[in-house]
């Protein structure tokens, strides 16, 4: 048997697959995930290449009545999307773990996996969870239990043939990426409770991505049946459309962004303040994104309304259930703490049971049961 290259590294990432932290995305404080598109991937690795795994043995340990299991193998090395890959056959070593069906059925039916490395060893990067993409059939689950796969135009990529001519795109391309931008997956989020990213290079695509997000925000919504959050999510997505265009400072893009300044669409919470009910409270998200844009770019432009309380019977834009829970007043809760801090208004502090996410960057104390959640 060949000698084996990079078994350490290898040996660490194998037995990370096998208790599953690999497969995973990033996870936010609080609940959701940060996801990397398949071009930020590429982008930060200095490694990419396509392979398979071949030469699977498989041997058993038994001892106090358990079975432990040993396998090596290699990886065999099909295409070389970026950098230099030092042999076409990289040996691994997993030893002592429970005995893994899927790894020698992919053995055997050679399927492929696009692998992601980083550092001078090879695998030192598949520890931060995105060492590699599972091209074997979707037929076998949904990308087999690993996690989605999106590309930098927001796209979820299912199909292996797809991924790889997309990645073999980027590669080819050979960016020098400096920047990266997280967009935020109002499907995957629930207000700051729950909050799902993906992060994607910042190139001319990210521009064109953010004009269509403003444009046609229903097209990067899949469960369009949900009609009682389509409204928010599409707010959402215009303002993440509008924070993105922030690296593409131009005359069009100024123009587009004070078009937003009076963007009619919001996201709301009941509010009741002393003395008075059925008021709610309205975010106007796309014109604090547009405005946040605008302001940076050094444009001087009024500042429009960004939030307002208003009797219930103004109306409300489709509110949705994350309006009628705990986490809707969480975010009312920081909405409000914000506009009392930047418009010197006076204190306020807000309490509520239960968890409070360490994201907030605000005061957490212990009151009766209760959780100081915001204080100004």
């Amino acid at each position: 048997m060949k000698a084996f290259t990079r078994r350490a590294d290898l040996l660490v990432f194998l037995y990370m697959c096998v208790v599953g932290s690999v497969w995973r995305a990033a996870a936010q404080p609080g609940g959701g995930q940060t996801y990397r598109s398949l071009e930020a991937r590429i982008a930060e690795a200095q490694v990419v290449y396509c392979a398979t795994i071949t030469n699977l043995q498989e041997g058993v340990i038994r001892a106090n009545n358990h079975d432990a299991f040993n396998y090596r193998g290699y990886f065999k090395v099909g295409e070389v999307l970026k950098g230099v890959v030092p042999t076409p056959n990289l040996g691994f070593e997993i030893i002592g773990v429970s005995e893994w069906p899927d790894l020698k059925k992919w053995a055997a039916e050679r399927v492929p996996f696009i692998w992601f490395v980083n550092g001078p060893e090879m695998g030192s990067n598949f520890f931060a969870g995105q060492g590699f993409i599972f091209l074997g059939s979707v037929a076998q689950g949904p990308r087999c239990g690993f996690e989605r796969v999106y590309g930098s135009d927001m796209t979820l990529l299912t199909e292996p043939k797809e991924i790889v001519s997309r990645a073999r795109a980027f590669a080819k391309k050979r960016r020098d990426v400096k920047k990266f931008h997280k967009i935020r997956l109002p499907e995957l989020s629930h207000r700051i409770i729950i909050n799902s990213y993906l992060v994607v290079p910042v190139e001319a695509s990210l521009e064109r991505t953010a004009r269509h997000l403003i444009a046609a925000p229903g097209d990067f919504i899949s469960r369009k049946t949900e009609t009682d959050r389509l409204a928010e999510w599409r707010c959402d997505l215009r303002a993440e459309g509008a924070s993105a265009l922030q690296y593409f400072k131009s005359l069009g893009n100024i123009r587009l962004l004070k078009s937003l300044l009076n963007d009619p669409s919001y996201w709301v919470i009941n509010y009741q303040p002393a003395g008075a009910t059925n008021m709610i409270y309205r975010f106007y998200e796309v014109r604090q994104s547009a405005y946040d844009v605008l302001h940076g770019w050094g444009v001087d432009v009024p500042k429009p309304v960004l939030n307002e309380i208003v009797p219930a019977s103004a109306g409300m834009t489709s509110p949705s259930s994350w309006a009628k829970d705990g986490s809707g007043f969480l975010t009312w809760g920081k909405a409000l703490y914000e506009t009392h801090v930047s418009e010197g208004r006076p204190s306020v502090a807000i309490y509520t049971k239960g968890f409070v996410d360490s994201s907030f960057d605000a005061y957490v104390s212990d009151t009766n049961g209760e959780h100081l959640v915001f204080s100004s």
